[in-house]
């Protein structure tokens, strides 16, 4: 490379860099010589840089120019593709931006381009190109003699890619007749007659992948043939995705019940046990015939599958019948697990579908007489009792028990918020029943749980924060599915710089890695695990939890005047736009953008309770319309502080993708419409008008909630005029009688710290707080000095915090 090329390529990179250089230096290169594609992709890309409204046109002479480059030069070596995937997914050409791989394969064929394709593919997720791009590969290796075992790999390579392919089609609901013509042309016509000519598989991961492809073909019988001497020579030992293939299989019933039994020698699975006795029932075997079988496994028919298995069997054989479950069961399994976590769910699964039901009276009523005196002293068997509704459970000694407490808490939220709200009294009643237990059971995962959303939703993010990492430390759980109990809301919540949420990304992080990953596994012919890593990429990549943190962020970042972060939006942006294209959008027409919400919404016991949590109400009432118009939000800001529309395509493009319920509380969509007024460029007069009714908002409308709403609405007003004070053009906007819409703004700020502040959080929230907590307002619990001074405490912090902003 000469130096020309790397200066030019050190000032493409550099974001604050001068572009007219690099178009000078390019120019000259490609007059000098015109037949190097390399000098003209970068310099189509250098004149983007510097003008990209040029390149906003389809009929522009630089779009021309850019077109006649593509088609007609055709770049093919590796540095001129990756500026002109660059350049053309900058340009949001994603459909054109891997197709120049595949132009490039056409008239220059050879192994590394198809590689640089694949990678490129499997990185934005794009499985139809892995599919082409590995396909070329193993022609490739195909023409050496002394290359067999890397083209044997890599027709595996393709054929997993192919079956990922098929069901990525399937799941987002392409038309039924382009599915069959896939399948037809694609795996039975392509994939399936070359995997049949590399028989004999040589190990289980070849197995898998052509058991798989005939799964999807409907060749069952295929299947079974060629599984079943190799579970008949390892006697009974299969891998278990085979196991779940073969079970499944469709075949003669006496092969199944063979099947089935063989597997049972090895395997305690529930699945083949549900198969086995839905295989007897049907083949006509008595009961009791079944049932001799199932005891012949002795090493495994105490087990918890083989006794709940028999229940099954019990309600298969008992159709038209009045019993449901026989008592010789019944007593076995209670005797066995009655002191055990798993024994209420297990009871409530079996008695679900009964018809007719049988209450929970006459249950709990043969269950005690069985166990008898055994579970006196159980504190387990007791809070067994207590969820299946028993009136008879020992309440004294599970006073200390941590579920027993959650259970409390989660009915007197339910029996308290009947019109799906919650009251601050309730919500510190539970706090101070879960800290109290926590003082005997510290490490209990669900106590730090729930009052990490009980302190969230009173505004209290720092004592929440403490739980929730707590939290993590007691289970090693997946941040992704968690972030929400304290990530919602928290930089209009929470008065801190330093946002929590900014040294958790690390999920994300090595999220960067996975196609590597995929790759080794691959290259290691693993080939079950692919499709569970790239489908966890995909979830990563398109996370709500991930986008609303990078918002959340840039919230932040605007209260406390930090320009960094601003400059990454975009960026990340165009990567998610580009993941979402390619994974989504090459198998149908829909390009609507959809985000993976990996959110755990059940965490908090049932359906009811969740509701709460997601009520107008609740700290955590977000969805997806409210973070594209956050982010819209944003874009807007950038725009009118920039005086410019390079953020149009994003935002007309989230407008788009937006549906009618925002979420926003009254606060948000107040803001909102200020931005949006300036935005479109309104007269300062419609502005102010609008910025002077933020007054109303701290007027004692809050009901009986003191929490989140109130530090929430403080903190979104502050951050708009923080925002706006920092923004230069706002100097310009004058209203009537040369009223100075920056001067209005400075003494709102000032007025907001020595005026509202004290009154909000002093002479209303706290004040509000104390009558609570000393009983004036109905508490029914007796608080503790140490609980009250600790929330006092928090008040004064959050106030302390929000006066400093």
């Amino acid at each position: 490379m000469n130096t020309q090329v790397q200066q030019v390529l050190n000032i493409l990179q550099n974001d604050n860099a001068s572009y007219k250089q690099a178009i000078t230096i390019t120019n000259q290169l490609v007059v000098k010589f015109p037949s190097v594609t390399l000098y003209k992709v970068l310099n189509q890309y250098s004149k983007y840089k510097q003008s990209p409204n040029k390149y906003l046109a389809p009929s522009s002479k630089n779009i021309d120019a850019l077109r006649q480059l593509i088609d007609k030069t055709v770049p093919n070596d590796s540095l001129s593709l990756e500026w002109l995937y660059k350049l053309l997914t900058e340009l949001w050409n994603f459909d054109e931006s891997l197709k120049i791989y595949d132009n490039a394969m056409f008239k220059y064929r050879n192994y590394q381009t198809s590689y640089d394709w694949f990678l490129k593919s499997l990185k934005v997720g794009d499985l139809l190109n892995c599919y082409k791009s590995t396909k070329l590969m193993f022609n490739f290796v195909g023409n050496r003699d002394n290359d067999t075992s890397e083209f044997r790999r890599l027709c595996f390579w393709n054929a997993v890619f192919a079956i990922m392919h098929y069901k990525n089609v399937s799941k987002f609901g392409d038309s039924t007749a382009k599915l069959e013509k896939l399948k037809v042309d694609l795996l039975q016509n392509e994939v399936l007659i070359r995997l049949e000519s590399k028989k004999p598989f040589v190990n289980d991961q070849e197995r898998i992948v052509y058991c798989q492809l005939c799964e999807i073909l409907g060749q069952e019988v295929t299947i079974v043939d060629e599984l079943y001497p190799l579970l008949v020579k390892q006697n009974g030992n299969l891998d278990l995705y085979l196991k779940n293939i073969i079970i499944n299989c469709n075949t003669d019933l006496s092969k199944a019940w063979e099947i089935c039994t063989k597997l049972l020698e090895n395997l305690n699975d529930y699945l083949i046990l549900q198969k086995l006795i839905d295989v007897g029932y049907k083949m006509g075997k008595q009961k009791q015939d079944v049932l001799d079988h199932l005891n012949s496994y002795e090493s495994f028919n105490k087990s918890r599958n083989f006794m709940l298995i028999k229940f099954e069997l019990d309600r298969l054989y008992s159709v038209g019948e009045g019993s449901l479950v026989t008592a010789e069961h019944l007593e076995e399994y209670v005797l066995s697990y009655y002191n055990k976590p798993c024994f209420c769910i297990d009871l409530q699964n079996i008695y679900r579908d009964a018809s007719p039901a049988i209450s929970s009276e006459v249950l709990i009523g043969k269950i005690t007489k069985i166990v008898g005196d055994k579970g006196i002293s159980s504190d387990i068997y007791q809070y067994n009792l207590y969820e299946l509704d028993s009136k008879t459970y020992n309440q004294k000694l599970l006073s200390n028990y941590p579920e027993y407490v959650v259970a409390k808490v989660r009915r007197k939220i339910m029996e308290a918020s009947s019109d799906i709200s919650l009251d601050t009294r309730i919500v510190l009643e539970c706090c101070y029943m879960l800290e109290q237990q926590i003082k005997v059971t510290p490490n209990e995962y669900e106590l730090h749980l729930w009052l990490c959303a009980l302190y969230s939703q009173m505004g209290f993010s720092n004592v929440a924060q403490d739980h929730y990492y707590r939290c993590l430390k007691i289970k090693n759980i997946q941040v992704d599915i968690l972030d929400h109990i304290l990530h919602s809301r928290y930089s209009t919540i929470t008065a801190v710089k330093t946002n929590v949420s900014t040294g958790m990304d690390n999920v994300y992080t090595s999220m960067e890695r996975l196609p590597r990953f995929i790759e080794v596994g691959l290259e290691r012919e693993s080939y079950s695990k692919i499709n569970g890593m790239y489908e966890l990429y995909a979830r990563l990549q398109l996370s709500f939890t991930r986008l609303y943190k990078l918002v959340d962020q840039l919230i932040i970042s605007r209260t406390f005047n930090d320009p960094k972060l601003r400059k990454e939006l975009s960026g990340k942006l165009l990567a998610l736009l580009e993941f979402n294209y390619h994974y989504k959008c090459t198998v149908g027409e829909n390009h609507r953008l959809r985000l993976s919400d990996n959110r755990d919404l059940k965490i908090f016991g049932c359906d009811n309770v969740t509701k709460i949590w997601l009520s107008s109400n609740s700290y955590m009432n977000i969805n997806e319309t409210w973070l594209f118009s956050m982010i819209v939000k944003e874009l807007m800001i950038q725009d009118f502080a920039e005086n410019s529309n390079s953020n149009l395509k994003y935002i007309e493009y989230f407008v788009k993708n937006c549906d009618v319920d925002t979420a926003f509380t009254k606060v948000e969509d107040w803001s909102f419409n200020i931005i949006k007024k300036l935005y479109k460029g309104e007269c300062a007069d419609n502005v102010l008008g609008l910025l002077e009714e933020y007054e109303g908002f701290f007027v004692d409308k809050y009901g009986n909630n003191y929490g989140w709403l109130i530090p929430h609405t403080y903190g979104v007003v502050m951050n708009l005029f923080k925002t706006l004070d920092g923004i230069k053009r706002v100097g310009s906007l004058v209203a009537a009688n040369n009223f100075s819409l920056r001067k209005y703004i400075k003494e709102q700020l000032n007025k907001l710290r020595t005026k509202y502040c004290p009154t909000i959080f002093q002479d209303h929230y706290k004040s509000n707080i104390e009558k609570i907590l000393s009983g004036a307002d109905g508490a029914i619990v007796g608080f503790d000095d140490e609980f009250k001074s600790m929330i006092l405490d928090n008040i004064n912090k959050m106030y302390k915090n929000h006066k400093n902003l």
